[in-house]
């Protein structure tokens, strides 16, 4: 027995230093060949190629907007939200999965135990050596398949890989779930503020119709004059009405994306208002390489790549060990006797030599995928690009634009007063005066919800840069000073 012992040792000794990997190594997909960083337009040409960050910080981004009850609800998402819950639990899933192609790397051993009896017949041929035939057996196996040119392994690689994106999935429906709450927030908040506008609105409407009612009973004012109030009235009731419906719906998806019911959920934001927070007018790159989805995407294709080599791998010989040490006698008294023990060692190599392209097939099939891969993370991060591009440019014009409606307001009130006084002294008739109401509440309702849009763009621009933009830690301070010096030069 020891003499097999020693020559099995001796094989392994020399078989295990000629194990490999065979299949390409993994070298991250080069951004440069395909989108060209060095022309970035609202970033002075600061952007590099990018290489993914995603266990860089992403911060408290809604801190920055100082609403301690958006807060509590951006704490409630990542706790509550059943679908988010989902794909946490699908990492999970494909951690394990890894660490189930890891445990193929090591010996398998276990033990068993047998009995067996049966008896024969008066008229078999057995008969003479007895009616009645036992068989006890006790044993322990090991097993290992030597991995010799690394399928296994390269089996392995790919599984992490992907557990690595799975992670980075949830990470970015994480980000998604929030910014996606955060942005009905202040939509709330908005058609809050629409919605106390509407209501004094409808008041004074109410009064004008009264007013109007009582000079055309007097005879100083005419039916179109009735009318045209009345239809100013219940238009803006109309309005109210379907403000209403506007926060009711809205409210209804808050619960929703919070993993509760409508009944269960009392959320009454406060009317927007104040500014929203400041947008830096550049970004340095590095926050953009902090995107989940550009980091998963990265890792299908690291897996994608680890998947060729276990194809390649499939053309070599495999080369398993199966060895067994046990006891095995007719009688029970007799199993721990020294004549009852048995041992073997099986080695098996298998070696594939037609397999009517099976193998080829599967080659180029796993090479396929990686390119299909490749090309996904390419569209990933020519995605990120224009979102951030497009959030750079929402966020930056959003202040303008209020600004302007708040000017064009300013005017249309004033209009709106001189017309009423000159309806009321008789200069003017009131088909003046309803146009420069309608025109008026018009241009109060489009400014109301430019600031709304003004704070949805920063909910956008975190989104679209993968988290806050405000640095926490002095290098990233010093990235974001030496960009808008960049920035500044270039002026």
């Amino acid at each position: 027995m020891k003499k097999y012992l020693k020559q099995i040792s001796l094989l392994a000794a020399a078989v295990l230093p000629c194990a490999c990997m065979v299949g390409p190594d993994y070298e991250k997909p080069d951004n440069s060949e395909f989108v060209d960083f060095e022309k970035f337009a609202n970033e002075n040409g600061l952007w590099k190629n990018a290489a993914p960050r995603d266990t860089a910080a992403r911060g408290d981004w809604w801190e920055v907007f100082g609403d301690a009850e958006l807060s509590k609800y951006m704490r409630e998402c990542a706790e509550s939200n059943p679908d988010l819950k989902s794909l946490f639990f699908r990492v999970e899933q494909a951690r394990e999965n890894a660490g189930i192609k890891r445990g193929a790397l090591y010996p398998h051993a276990g033990v068993s135990g047998d009995w067996f009896r049966t008896e024969v017949g008066d008229r078999s041929i057995l008969r003479p050596l007895g009616s009645r035939f036992e068989d006890w057996a006790i044993g322990a196996t090991l097993t290992w398949d030597a991995d010799l040119f690394g399928r296994i392994r390269s089996v392995l690689a790919a599984s992490r890989a992907d557990a690595q994106a799975a992670q980075n999935e949830y990470e970015s429906a994480l980000l998604s779930l929030r910014t996606q709450f955060a942005a009905l927030y202040f939509s709330l908040r908005e058609f809050e503020a629409e919605k106390i506008l509407l209501e004094k609105t409808v008041e004074i409407r109410e009064s004008e119709t009264r007013f109007v009612r009582d000079r055309f009973e007097m005879q100083t004012a005419t039916e179109s004059d009735l009318q045209r109030a009345t239809e100013q009235e219940f238009s803006a009731k109309a309005q109210l009405t379907d403000m209403l419906e506007r926060i009711a719906l809205a409210k209804n998806l808050a619960a929703n994306l919070l993993g509760t019911t409508p009944a269960k959920l009392a959320i009454s934001p406060a009317p927007l208002d104040g500014v929203a927070p400041e947008i830096p007018r550049v970004l340095p790159s590095e926050l953009l390489e902090r995107r989940a989805d550009v980091a998963a995407a990265e890792r299908a294709v690291c897996a994608a790549n680890f998947r060729i080599g276990a194809a390649q791998a499939a053309f070599f010989p495999t080369v398993s060990i199966t060895s067994s040490l046990g006891t095995e006698s007719t009688a029970f008294s007799k199993l721990l006797n020294s004549s009852s023990f048995a041992w073997g060692v099986s080695p098996q190599v298998y070696i594939p030599i037609f397999q009517a392209g099976r193998l080829s097939a599967q080659k180029r099939v796993a090479l396929a995928k990686h390119r299909e891969s490749l090309e996904k993370y390419k569209a990933t991060v020519l995605k990120a690009v224009r979102e951030t591009e497009d959030a750079l440019a929402k966020a930056s014009l959003a202040k303008q634009r209020v600004s302007e409606r708040a000017v064009a307001a300013a005017a249309a009130a004033k209009v709106e007063e001189f017309a009423q006084t000159q309806y009321e002294g008789g200069v003017a008739d009131y088909f003046q005066a309803s146009e420069a109401h309608r025109y008026a509440l018009m241009n109060k309702l489009a400014l109301i919800k430019s600031r709304g849009d003004e704070f949805r763009a920063a909910v956008e621009l975190v989104r679209a840069v993968g988290g806050s933009w405000t640095p926490k830690r002095p290098e990233e301070s010093g990235v974001v000073e030496k960009a808008e010096r960049a920035f500044e030069r270039g002026l």
